[in-house]
């Protein structure tokens, strides 16, 4: 069964990841990166500037094939 992590890193985190020496199945990332400012300006994305404020440290979530299907969506988008 694959392993699903979902994580969001804030502008200048240092991070690294290592697959465990256990799994045996090949690791796959998915990389989105916006500019800082994005979100900054429209009042509805409010809850997205938190998000990103508390993304500074660092957030990790426990991921589900739906959400790894959405962003498998995301990447395929053109333009995007």
């Amino acid at each position: 069964m694959s392993v699903i992590t979902f994580l969001i890193s804030g502008l200048n985190l240092p991070h690294c990841w290592i697959n465990d020496e256990s799994n045996t199945e090949p690791a796959h990332a998915f990389v989105i990166q916006w500019h800082n400012d994005l979100f900054q300006q429209v009042p509805e994305f409010s809850c997205i500037r938190k998000l990103q404020q508390d993304a500074q440290r660092g957030l990790h979530f426990k991921s589900t094939q739906a959400i790894k299907d959405k962003i498998e969506h995301i990447a395929k988008i053109e333009g995007f």
